[in-house]
């Protein structure tokens, strides 16, 4: 796990090489065990390392061929590297120097070209430079668990782990996406490749993109996704056998996840997600693994009873968090410097704040993320399929709006400039060509491409900001693939939803905790907010988002929430207009 930058026509050597240093200096939070650059005339590659697997220096990066004509440099994991690396010494006779996955995908891109990201099963950003083709190659793995954002300045192709790094650029110009910020507040997500930055893009999961670094008038840049989830008709497996094979697959999930030559540990909830994680790792491991988990002083959002009983269950040694607002409040802004995007979820300061106690601990987290999307346990996907796709009348919009947090009619209020739907267009083609699918997979395919992403973006950002690497079992693509594949039947029964799964987990744990109502990861964020006059400060500061929204309104509102109105439309404009402000502070500002 580490964090990668870049750029084209880095003509100017002593001025691309203090660039380089800058943003290794910006980003070594990500990776602060060791750090290297490569410089080219075409293009200049910089790394900063966390070190997980080969702690030796035979691991770091840049890392080149023999013949340093291919360059590599890598932020994530590559699970099944050993399987690969056995393969390319069957077609090769390799000289590994390193046991590490790096030194695995640089002979896979040698031996196979672009089509080895179609045989990594991990996360990943990658970028290669090769001076054989005289090209630039960037990927990301198929769901998008590592960010790799990109941008041109002056002709100039750059990218990063962490879009901070352009801000080094002196022409770099941050710009509001005004679009974006629309999609922004309406689904505190952004479909595709958009940020809330104009000419900056975050490239697509499970896309790899070419950069000629001949043409140096223009950037000449050629995408190709290289995987999707695809609807499998043939699909005959019996509910009992596909359990099996869903408890096969996880479990393998974790076995590679746990690969390691640093301390792993669990992010455990209490939820029947990082639950099952936990009872499959003890299942199978009779090494011991370390839990951390958040609770709460009100008793109405703590779920310490659940992971108290599972960490005892199992006899893992569980480290247990209460944070108090003032811990909220001291790292809100540091948060959001982090983050890059306003917080979408009030609890994410809280993933912010017990990554740092984490990483005292341990380097590798294990998170029950994910398995809502991919066995579909949100309530919303019943209450839709129940309620409002019975009929094939305005499908496409329906699906779309499924996900909705912040009502149109709010947001019209809330902006000072026409509102206009033109982000539902790029929403809408997600799922245009994927009328063969049933409604149930539709809605999933659509919370995969939009929703996801932003969830996985948010762990990623949080727990390396401490260089902690979190790791998700449940988005293994085989494992993916496989739930994608099911009946809708096994996945949805009547109102219960991730059936197949909660089936499952009856053989570790009581109907009593399978079946509970689901809370998610709830905070007592209006209580909190509310009482405290940083937040009252910040949402009446001056800032430059102040251009773009309507502060009567604004005030308004606010004046309504602090006095105690519990409405969702007004605690969502607190909420959205709070974050906003701190991020254009941080990032409106250059």
């Amino acid at each position: 796990m580490c964090g990668i930058i870049g750029f084209t026509n880095s003509i100017d050597q002593l001025a691309s090489v203090q660039i380089i240093k800058k943003g290794i200096e910006l980003i070594k939070h990500r990776g602060p065990d060791d750090n290297g650059y490569f410089y080219h005339p075409n293009v200049c590659l910089g790394h900063t390392r966390l070190k997980v697997i080969d702690l030796s220096s035979n691991a770091a990066q840049p890392m080149k061929s023999a013949e340093e004509k291919i360059v590599l440099v890598f932020n994530g994991e590559i699970f099944n590297y050993n399987d690969i690396r056995k393969e390319l010494l069957k077609q090769k006779k390799i000289n590994f120097r390193s046991d590490s996955d790096t030194e695995v995908i640089l002979n896979a891109y040698i031996h196979w070209g672009v089509f080895c990201f179609d045989l990594f099963n991990g996360m990943f950003s990658i970028a290669i430079v090769d001076l054989n083709n005289n090209k630039l190659i960037i990927a990301r793995d198929r769901f998008g668990i590592k960010p790799l954002y990109y941008t041109t300045i002056n002709n100039q192709f750059v990218f990063a782990s962490e879009l901070k790094f352009f801000y080094t650029f002196q022409d770099f110009v941050s710009k509001l996406n005004e679009t974006a910020l629309f999609e922004t507040l309406a689904y505190r997500s952004l479909a595709g490749e958009k940020t809330l930055l104009e000419n900056v893009s975050l490239l697509s999961p499970a896309t790899f993109a070419e950069i000629d670094l001949n043409v140096k008038s223009e950037i000449k840049m050629e995408k190709t996704c290289y995987w999707d989830l695809k609807q499998d008709t043939n699909f005959s497996m019996n509910y009992k056998d596909a359990k099996q094979h869903i408890i096969y697959l996880l479990n393998d999930s974790i076995r590679l996840r746990k690969i390691s030559d640093v301390p792993v540990g669990l992010l455990l909830s209490g939820g029947i997600d990082s639950s099952l994680v936990a009872a499959f790792d003890r299942d199978k491991d009779s090494k011991k693994i370390q839990s951390f988990s958040v609770g709460f002083k009100e008793q109405s959002f703590d779920e310490s009873k659940y992971f108290s009983y599972v960490a005892n269950k199992y006899g893992i040694s569980n480290k247990t968090y209460i944070f108090s607002l003032s811990d909220i409040t001291d790292s809100f802004e540091k948060c959001i410097w982090h983050l890059e995007e306003p917080i979408n979820h009030p609890h994410t300061p809280l993933f912010f704040l017990i990554s740092n106690h984490i990483k005292k601990y341990v380097t590798v987290i294990l998170s029950g993320e994910a398995s809502d999307e991919i066995f579909a346990g949100y309530s919303r996907y019943t209450r839709t399929l129940n309620e409002q796709l019975s009929s094939e009348k305005n499908k496409l919009e329906t699906i779309v709006q499924s996900s909705i947090l912040m009502r149109y009619n709010i947001i019209n209020k809330l902006i000072k400039n026409r509102f206009t739907l033109d982000f539902e267009k790029s929403r809408k083609a997600l799922i245009d060509n994927k009328q063969s699918m049933s409604n149930l997979q539709q809605l999933q395919y659509y919370d995969l491409k939009t929703y996801l992403p932003s969830l996985l973006l948010r762990l990623d950002k949080m727990t390396m900001a401490f260089a902690l690497e979190a790791r998700i079992p449940f988005i293994d693509y085989r494992l993916v693939e496989f739930a994608f594949a099911l009946p809708d039947s096994y996945k949805i029964n009547g109102v219960n939803t991730k059936e197949i799964l909660k089936n499952i987990a009856l053989s570790y744990f009581p109907k009593s905790f399978v079946y509970r109502p689901k809370v998610g990861f709830r905070t007592p964020f209006r209580q909190w907010f509310r009482n405290d006059p940083y937040f009252k400060k910040i949402i009446m500061k001056d800032s430059p988002i102040n251009d773009f929204i309507n502060m009567k309104y604004v005030s308004a509102t606010a004046d309504k929430f602090f006095n105690g109105d519990d409405s969702f439309d007004c605690s969502d404009v607190v909420w959205s207009v709070l974050t906003l402000k701190v991020w254009s502070q941080l990032f409106l500002k250059n």
